[in-house]
């Protein structure tokens, strides 16, 4: 929103906005190899994907940090939160929210990450609810201090 819009709604010159794994890839991070031997999931948010068109630099970052990334099924699916969607359409989002935690889980997937907040609430909050599902965590704490494997502390 910063840097595409924010100029024309305030008349101001354009100035450099980065989105976080965008910033970190392309200063060439090399994060701590806190994800070897972890099994990561990456979860696309709809803002990022199809707004900022960010989709590589996070899973170069999680690659970096020892992960080896395991693909979801439909990965350009939303998550089911989508703003005031999951208001005015609290089935549908649960739905979505579960069909996404089960794909991270059949893909064996030891954690879920994403670098979107609304998502990873969703998310959070529905794998609360469920039983046998990964854990879902923001992407810049997977590459500060990694993930758990799933089931395990």
């Amino acid at each position: 929103m910063i840097s595409r819009f924010l100029p024309e709604l305030v008349d101001c010159d354009p100035f450099a906005a980065w989105e976080l794994s965008a910033f970190l890839d392309a200063q060439g991070l090399e994060p701590g190899r806190r994800n070897d031997g972890r099994r990561i999931a990456y979860h696309d948010s709809c803002h990022m994907l199809r707004e900022l068109r960010i989709a590589d630099a996070p899973r170069r970052l999680l690659e970096r940090s020892g992960a080896e990334l395991v693909a979801l099924p439909r990965p350009d699916l939303c998550c089911g939160f989508g703003g005031t969607f999951s208001v005015r359409q609290p089935e549908v989002s649960v739905a979505m929210a579960d069909d996404k935690l089960a794909g991270a889980a059949a893909a064996g997937a030891d954690a879920l990450v994403t670098a979107d907040p609304g998502c990873l609430m969703h998310l959070r909050g529905r794998g609360a609810r469920l039983e046998d599902t990964v854990p879902v965590v923001h992407l810049a704490t997977a590459l500060a201090r990694g993930v758990a494997r799933a089931g395990r502390s």
